[in-house]
């Protein structure tokens, strides 16, 4: 039964994928001077928008060609293609995820700032990845730091949702990534399922894990400051909560739990810039052209981590305040991101 949905569902977006961008090139004549009169006179960006949007429809059907062809090679159903095949997946998402960044750069006139990268990443792994996450596009940029680096193959931890896209869902779910439920009702069951990330790790593997566990807004931070004093959560739970004011408080089930079960170095990535672009609106509006990315990344050994869950969770907790502390120091003072409720 779940085989014919996966299927019926890849079906219908590969489906939807082709007849909308099809319609995009078709229409182009149409949309383009319109979109680009349209931004002239009022300071936004749909030309912008629509040509990304563009962009990702074709490189992603471009990525799913080729791993219908490696598919093939590798014998089809009758053949697992072992190591060898797995790598020629890793290295179509590589190429599609840094196509699709620099396609966004190039139109939206970004600037990519990265500092520790040339520390963080000249050893061999296995690394834990801990990544600030506070945009759909920051899943790209640990692809950006790699790309001229070790050869780095990350596996991910991602929500449910994203296998509605095609080449997420076609090229990423036979990759070793976990895709997990929010808001399951057994949270056991979606962490073994990230601990299974660890399994046969080598040096090139990076594990990456967003600890927030959602998208950081102002309104988010709010919400959960709110449902920890209604559980009557313990005041030093709350005030270590509330001295977050850039990031959200970790969730530690999967970082612990991946950090018990095998030790390796971790590398913690701070972002700044991707504020801007949390929502379809920000692509269109104009407030993203010409921003500045500026990314930071430092590593801990393995040796230094603490013993017992208890005490890994605090360690986390302070070492996530750095990240907290890293990118207020970012932020213009009184230049705060505004509260985007319901984001």
């Amino acid at each position: 039964m779940q085989f014919v949905r996966d299927t019926t569902r890849r079906a219908v977006m590969i489906l939807a994928y082709l007849l909308f961008g099809v319609l995009l090139v078709v229409s182009a004549p149409l949309w383009a001077p319109v979109t680009a009169v349209m931004d002239r006179v009022r300071g936004q960006s749909y030309l912008r928008c629509i040509t990304f949007f563009a962009h990702f429809i074709w490189t992603g059907l471009f990525y799913l060609g080729q791993a219908q062809v490696a598919w093939v090679l590798k014998g089809g159903p009758f053949r697992d293609g072992g190591m060898p095949y797995v790598v020629r997946l890793w290295g179509i998402q590589r190429r599609w995820a840094l196509r699709l960044l620099r396609g966004g750069v190039r139109l939206y006139r970004l600037d990519i700032q990265v500092e520790g990268a040339e520390e963080s990443l000249a050893d061999p792994g296995p690394l834990l990845l801990l990544s600030r996450h506070v945009s759909f596009g920051d899943t790209l940029l640990p692809f950006w730091i790699f790309a001229k680096r070790l050869p780095f193959q990350p596996r991910y931890v991602m929500k449910k949702e994203l296998v509605w896209d095609p080449c997420i869902d076609i090229v990423g779910g036979q990759l070793p990534n976990a895709f997990v439920r929010r808001g399951t009702d057994n949270p056991a069951r979606e962490i073994e399922e990230v601990l299974k990330l660890v399994d046969g790790t080598g040096p090139h593997d990076v594990v990456v894990v967003y600890p927030e566990g959602t998208r950081f807004t102002p309104h988010k931070r709010t919400q959960i400051l709110e449902r920890l004093e209604a559980k009557g959560a313990s005041a030093e739970d709350v005030a270590r909560a509330r001295a977050y004011t850039h990031v959200l408080p970790p969730r530690p089930g999967g970082a612990v739990s991946l950090l018990e079960k095998k030790a390796t170095d971790v590398v913690f990535l701070a972002h700044t810039g991707l504020e801007k672009v949390r929502t379809l609106r920000n692509l269109v509006d104009g407030s993203f052209v010409g921003t500045t990315l500026r990314i930071a990344l430092w590593r801990i050994s393995h040796q230094t981590l603490p013993a017992g869950r208890e005490a890994l969770t605090a360690w986390l907790h302070t070492r996530w305040s750095e990240v907290d502390a890293w990118v207020g120091r970012q932020v213009p003072a009184g230049k705060a991101a505004p509260s985007q409720p319901g984001a």
